[in-house]
Protein backbone atom coordinates (compact mmCIF):
# COMPACT_ATOMS: atom_id res chain seq x y z
CA UNK A 1 0.00 0.00 0.00
CA UNK A 2 2.84 2.20 0.73
CA UNK A 3 3.92 2.19 -2.81
CA UNK A 4 0.73 2.94 -4.10
CA UNK A 5 1.00 6.20 -1.76
CA UNK A 6 4.83 7.29 -2.66
CA UNK A 7 5.94 8.65 -5.72
CA UNK A 8 9.13 6.90 -6.98
CA UNK A 9 11.49 9.26 -5.81
CA UNK A 10 10.06 8.83 -1.90
CA UNK A 11 9.95 5.31 -2.19
CA UNK A 12 13.47 5.12 -3.27
CA UNK A 13 14.74 7.15 -0.92
CA UNK A 14 13.04 5.72 1.34
CA UNK A 15 14.40 2.08 0.47
CA UNK A 16 18.08 3.48 -0.10
CA UNK A 17 17.84 5.28 3.53
CA UNK A 18 16.91 2.25 5.28
CA UNK A 19 19.36 -0.39 2.87
CA UNK A 20 21.81 2.39 3.50
CA UNK A 21 21.49 1.63 7.45
CA UNK A 22 21.96 -1.93 7.28
CA UNK A 23 25.48 -1.43 9.19
CA UNK A 24 23.72 0.16 12.44
CA UNK A 25 21.46 -3.32 12.41
CA UNK A 26 23.75 -5.64 11.37
CA UNK A 27 27.18 -4.80 10.93
CA UNK A 28 28.91 -8.00 9.76
CA UNK A 29 26.08 -7.80 6.63
CA UNK A 30 27.77 -8.44 3.31
CA UNK A 31 25.82 -8.35 0.25
CA UNK A 32 24.22 -5.71 -2.43
CA UNK A 33 21.28 -2.85 -1.14
CA UNK A 34 18.23 -4.98 -2.41
CA UNK A 35 19.47 -7.67 0.15
CA UNK A 36 20.74 -5.30 2.72
CA UNK A 37 16.64 -3.71 2.49
CA UNK A 38 15.47 -7.25 2.34
CA UNK A 39 17.22 -7.90 5.41
CA UNK A 40 15.89 -4.69 7.86
CA UNK A 41 12.38 -5.36 6.46
CA UNK A 42 12.80 -8.88 7.26
CA UNK A 43 14.46 -8.74 10.63
CA UNK A 44 13.79 -5.13 11.75
CA UNK A 45 10.38 -3.96 10.71
CA UNK A 46 8.32 -6.95 9.77
CA UNK A 47 8.17 -8.32 13.50
CA UNK A 48 6.70 -5.49 15.12
CA UNK A 49 3.39 -5.04 13.71
CA UNK A 50 3.48 -8.98 13.07
CA UNK A 51 3.48 -10.06 16.81
CA UNK A 52 1.42 -6.93 17.65
CA UNK A 53 -1.56 -8.19 14.67
CA UNK A 54 -1.07 -11.93 16.47
CA UNK A 55 -1.33 -10.55 20.17
CA UNK A 56 -4.46 -8.53 18.97
CA UNK A 57 -5.89 -11.44 17.47
CA UNK A 58 -5.10 -13.56 20.38
CA UNK A 59 -6.44 -11.28 22.71
CA UNK A 60 -9.33 -10.86 20.54
CA UNK A 61 -10.33 -14.33 20.46
CA UNK A 62 -10.04 -14.65 24.61
CA UNK A 63 -12.13 -11.56 24.81
CA UNK A 64 -15.24 -13.30 22.46
CA UNK A 65 -14.50 -16.52 24.46
CA UNK A 66 -15.21 -14.61 27.78
CA UNK A 67 -18.08 -13.28 26.93
CA UNK A 68 -17.01 -10.07 24.97
CA UNK A 69 -19.75 -8.29 22.94
CA UNK A 70 -18.15 -5.43 21.74
CA UNK A 71 -14.77 -4.46 19.72
CA UNK A 72 -13.53 -0.88 19.37
CA UNK A 73 -11.20 0.27 17.43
Amino acid sequence: MARDLLTDEEFNQIAKNMSDGIGFFNPSFVGEPEQALRWVIDNQLSPSPLGRAAFAEKSLEWAVRTGTEQYLI
